[in-house]
């Protein structure tokens, strides 16, 4: 029994020493976001549905998308699209402090001659191609004059959209982070998950295992700045991507630009500048389109705070970096022409 006291009294050292380095794990709450089968992007949002992030309470509008409904465009109004994933839609984040309302409230408020209306078009875990193929179908029907892509690691890999379509098509709907519908063992396993949240240290040990697990991945392997046949390939496939995004600009007469949203470990390592960060400056920069670093507002964020500025464990940035964020655009569209130049 001393053994087993001993043990239990070490494990809560631990789990005390975590939660104050690192915090806590945010909870997750029912109803979970619900996506039905789309060929066109695998799967999409279910217009107008209502679920939780995190804790947070979140209704999507007719389109699927977080924000207010998307009404005639006026005269004076200038609408900027914002494309991106999980990072971009604002996991746990509430509407008023995701960057596109926070960098829509500034513009509206700093100029009186036109109105600004920033639009967030993330969508949970969509991929570049997702990302393009709603544009097309979606994005230019809402006449956007702007429109910003957020580049980040979870979204730049390569997805077969059409066998993932084929794997789901049966279903009418199902919750994206379930994978199934909330029945039986698909709750069950949910359940055991949130069990298992509450605990700093398990949290810990989880990331750890999926850190060793893959670090011989692909998205391991190009933060690294390693380069092979592999991490080439990405770089090809990246350049594609925004080819077809210029090429989209051409066609539809707007402007464009792409943001670089950094993975957490290069706001917080000593390893300031990565390959992969070049390579995607030079790829935008020498199609002449703006490139914006956003690793510059969230490390000055980091090191004012003293800890990352993301949920716990998961790497989803929190209200405090959306607003850094807002204010880093912010500062980088007043610079001269930067709203009003035509696509390349």
């Amino acid at each position: 029994m001393k053994v087993i006291g001993a043990c239990v009294a070490i494990l809560l050292v631990f789990e005390g020493v975590i939660r104050f380095l690192i915090g806590v794990p945010r909870m997750e709450y029912l109803p979970l976001l619900r996506v039905q089968p789309d060929p066109k992007f695998g799967y999409a949002p279910v217009p107008g549905d209502q679920h939780y992030g995190y804790d947070e309470f979140i209704t999507l509008n007719s389109l699927g998308l977080r924000g207010a409904e998307v009404s005639s465009k006026g005269p004076d109004e200038y609408r900027m699209l914002v494309f991106g994933g999980t990072q971009v839609y604002g996991l746990g984040i509430p509407d008023a402090g995701l960057f596109t309302n926070v960098l829509e409230d500034h513009l509206n408020h700093d100029d009186h001659v036109r109105t600004y209306r920033v639009m967030n078009f993330g969508v949970r875990a969509f991929s570049l191609q997702q990302q393009l193929n709603f544009l097309e179908m979606v994005g230019v029907a809402v006449e956007p004059d702007h429109v910003m892509v957020v580049l980040d690691m979870y979204s730049m890999g390569e997805m077969d959209i059409e066998a993932f379509y084929m794997r789901v098509k049966a279903r009418d709907w199902y919750m994206l982070d379930l994978d199934a519908k909330p029945e039986r063992r698909a709750l069950v396993k949910w359940y055991m998950v949130q069990a298992a949240r509450k605990s700093a240290l398990v949290a810990w040990l989880h990331s750890l295992h999926k850190h060793w697990t893959q670090r011989q991945g692909l998205t391991a392997k190009v933060m690294r700045g390693e380069k092979d046949a592999k991490t080439e390939k990405w770089v090809r496939f990246v350049a594609r991507q925004v080819e077809a995004f210029a090429s989209m600009a051409k066609t539809y007469r707007f402007s464009l630009s792409f943001a670089l949203l950094p993975f957490p470990s290069d706001v917080s390592g000593e390893q300031h500048t990565r390959r992969y960060r070049t390579q995607l400056q030079d790829i935008v920069t020498s199609r002449g389109f703006r490139f914006f670093d956003l690793q510059e507002p969230l490390r000055a964020l980091y090191e004012q705070a003293g800890r990352l500025p993301v949920a716990p464990f998961d790497g989803h940035y929190n209200a405090a970096a959306h607003e850094a964020i807002a204010l880093f655009l912010l500062e980088s569209l007043r610079e001269p022409n930067t709203l009003s130049e035509g696509s390349s």
